[in-house]
């Protein structure tokens, strides 16, 4: 069981993670960096996936589907959908 501390610490952690994926997810996709957006959308499916997140692990999923089809420039829609959902959590970085 976390203390207070510890659980303060690790959600700031998660935020600072899950913002670097999207941020990586961003640059594979403006880059046009097909196999980078592979790579980005699977660590954000581990990563939600060990926050205990699964439905935004499905999303991340479905990111990855379509970067595995070469249809990385479509993915907007699922990282809106991930950003908008972890808007709360990503906030913390801001502090």
């Amino acid at each position: 069981m976390l203390s207070p501390q510890e659980t303060e610490s690790a959600l700031d952690v998660a935020a600072f993670v899950l913002a670097r994926s999207l941020e990586r997810l961003d640059a594979a996709v403006a880059a046009g960096d097909g196999q980078a957006c592979v790579e980005a959308a699977h660590g954000l499916k581990g990563n939600l996936l060990n926050l205990g997140l699964p439905e935004l692990a499905g999303t991340a999923q479905a990111i990855l589907d379509k970067a595995r089809e070469g249809g990385y420039q479509s993915l907007q829609t699922g990282r809106e959908t991930l950003a908008a959902a972890l808007a709360p959590l990503l906030a913390r970085r801001m502090i």
